[in-house]
């Protein structure tokens, strides 16, 4: 009963974090979250998926899986968040160096 979770989430707005894509397990990219947008197209093992980085966030635009349910995620914007396409077998997620992101606390839980 006396059990205490605290659940915070690592703000990715420092110039250290990156979108790192990968299709197939294998590396497509690290890109800088805080750059200029722009969009990147990605071929899956089903076929091209389209995904969008700009002010900080980034999401999956288009994919040619059947449930569309990366492109329905949305933007993501904070560190260890991540997108990922089964069917297509890609993976976005933000990444960074946790010495230099503020940890923020999100909200607390009894």
């Amino acid at each position: 009963m006396g059990n205490i979770s605290l659940l915070f989430w690592i703000r990715a707005n420092g110039n250290n974090a990156q979108v790192i894509i990968e299709a197939d397990q294998k590396m497509v990219g690290i890109y800088d979250l805080n750059s200029s947008p722009k969009k990147i197209t990605v071929k899956g093992i089903l076929g091209p998926s389209k995904i969008e980085i700009q002010e900080g966030r980034v999401r999956m635009i288009s994919s040619c899986c059947p449930h569309k349910t990366c492109v329905k995620t949305g933007w993501i914007t904070h560190q260890g968040q991540l997108i990922c396409c089964v069917p297509n077998r890609i993976l976005i997620r933000i990444s960074g160096n946790e010495n230099k992101s503020p940890l923020k606390l999100d909200g607390i839980s009894r």
